[in-house]
């Protein structure tokens, strides 16, 4: 152990650059980790605490002379059952740079959590508490302090396993990286091992700083991330917020989870939240939905949706199919090729609202309207478009047109709230934004739907595109639902 000691004080004590051959990406060690060992061992410790804490006050109120009927494995065995959700949803487990404050609050939350179900379950199924409210409260309290005690303790011990944590990139080998790169060496519990520093700095690059070497510039970011480097470190003091911005978007895209040391950065269209690691106050910007059980959550609700509505959906689907084929002549459905999830190209099905000669009419008016050509040029939409027929434009108004994208729904091609659908001669307008696009499957209707609708810029729905795509949560997605509807009934910004 003193041995141990010393390697790592001696290691991140190194802070003077030594100059050394430039790495590649495969010559930094990415060491192994085991999260799911991890998340078995602490969920089993936090249930034992429970478990412990639980018959330590029944045994006190055994020798108090009070009865006490209730079984201390009830608590423990309700939270190995919400271990799967706290992992998912407060990511207690493995727990990887949680820790501090963070940890603590949502380690009483889940405690609280299981103490109300098994109240509810006693009451419900037996009517009696199976003690004294006062016991109980106890009971809860005695867990509330011990289960973080224990787990403390645990982490501990794990910290010194070679498989404990999760590897991650510092961005920025000046004073501020060294001083994170010491004090997350000084906390091997908190399960951040830095493997390499990325710097623009050509000096630094090739030698290393703290034991740990300086891979190259931001720009091979890229090429770390991975399932097993998932988490960035931005270290940086001398950074704009502009450039701190086109740094996450342009090199950390493929990250799940960057923190930025430092000052609040004011990054548009982004929420960043605070928190502490190892005494540094450091900004995170999570991705959500890249990772598997979100992408299942949002497929999940897609579907139940559009099952919910068919009763409804068919029918009017019939009636318009009618409409549009009494009006005027051509197919009922119109398709178009589509850019969708991972730049991968589709056709999108809508109703027919324009006429058969439509490409050429429209090269008509634009040779003969120049303030309609700049219209056209601008957002690639017509306020008073002579292509769209009567019934046509009734369906635009109502946004009913795209209704058939609904089987683009159910094939997974599209979802009910998503960006903007493109097509590809729009992909260089979204520039360094398509690498937000093509992270989501396109919607039938999106943040920029209920921001105006085609009242907005082509700029405008760019830049809500990718608001949505890092700001996305289920609520999300059921608020822009909810919007749509009112947006659709009242008929505002649409043509």
């Amino acid at each position: 152990m003193q041995q141990h000691a010393v390697r790592t004080r001696r290691r991140v004590e190194q802070e003077a650059p030594s100059r050394r051959a430039t790495p590649s990406r495969r010559a930094v060690e990415v060491p192994r980790s085991l999260p799911e060992v991890a998340t078995l061992v602490l969920a089993c410790s936090d249930a034992a605490a429970l478990l412990a804490s639980g018959a330590a006050v029944s045994a006190v109120a055994g020798a108090l002379g009070s009865t006490v009927t209730l079984t201390p494995w009830l608590p423990a065995l309700v939270w190995l059952a919400l271990t799967p959700v706290s992992a998912w949803r407060m990511r207690l487990y493995p727990g990887f740079g949680l820790g501090g404050a963070r940890e603590l609050r949502r380690l009483t939350l889940k405690t609280s959590v299981v103490y109300a179900v098994v109240c509810w379950t006693a009451l419900f199924l037996f009517g009696d508490l199976g003690m004294s409210p006062v016991l109980f409260l106890a009971s809860w309290a005695a867990s509330v302090a011990l289960v973080p005690i224990a787990r403390a303790l645990v982490r501990g011990l794990l910290s010194r396993c070679e498989w404990w944590g999760e590897p991650v990139i510092v961005l920025g080998a000046g004073r501020l990286g060294r001083t994170v790169v010491n004090k997350l060496s000084w906390n091997p519990d908190l399960g951040l091992r830095p493997i390499a520093f990325l710097d623009d700095n050509g000096c630094l690059v090739g030698t290393e700083v703290c034991g740990l070497p300086v891979a190259g510039p931001l720009s091979m970011a890229p090429r770390f991330a991975s399932p097993r480097i998932r988490r960035a470190i931005i270290a940086m003091r001398s950074v704009s917020d502009e450039d701190l911005a086109e740094i996450l978007d342009t090199h950390l895209g493929a990250f799940r989870e960057v923190s930025i040391v430092g000052e609040a950065p004011e990054i548009d269209g982004q929420v960043v939240s605070s928190r502490e690691i190892c005494g540094l106050l450091a900004f995170e910007t999570r991705k959500r939905l890249p990772v598997t059980v979100c992408r299942q959550i949002k497929r999940a609700v897609d579907i139940a949706l559009i099952l919910a509505g068919a009763v409804v959906v068919v029918p009017l689907m019939a009636l318009i199919a009618l409409l549009v084929k009494l009006d005027s002549r051509g197919p009922v459905f119109y398709s178009q090729r589509r850019v969708g999830l991972g730049g991968r190209t589709f056709h999108a099905f809508k109703f027919r609202t324009m006429v058969e000669d439509a490409e050429e009419r429209l090269r008509e008016y634009l040779e003969d309207d120049l303030e309609a050509s700049l219209e056209w040029e601008r957002s690639h939409k017509l306020q008073h478009d002579p292509r769209v027929t009567r019934v046509g434009r009734l369906l635009r108004n109502l946004s009913l047109d795209e209704l058939p994208q609904l089987w683009n729904v159910l094939r997974g091609e599209m979802s009910l709230v998503g960006p903007r659908p493109i097509v590809e001669e729009e992909i260089a307008k979204y520039d360094e934004d398509f690498v937000h696009y093509s992270a989501f499957r396109p919607g039938l209707t999106g943040l920029w739907q209920v921001s105006g609708r085609n009242d907005t810029t082509y700029e405008e729905r760019v830049a809500l595109d990718a608001c949505y795509v890092r700001n996305w949560s289920i609520w999300l997605d059921l608020h822009i639902l909810v919007r749509t509807v009112s947006i659709v009934l009242n008929g505002k910004g649409a043509y």
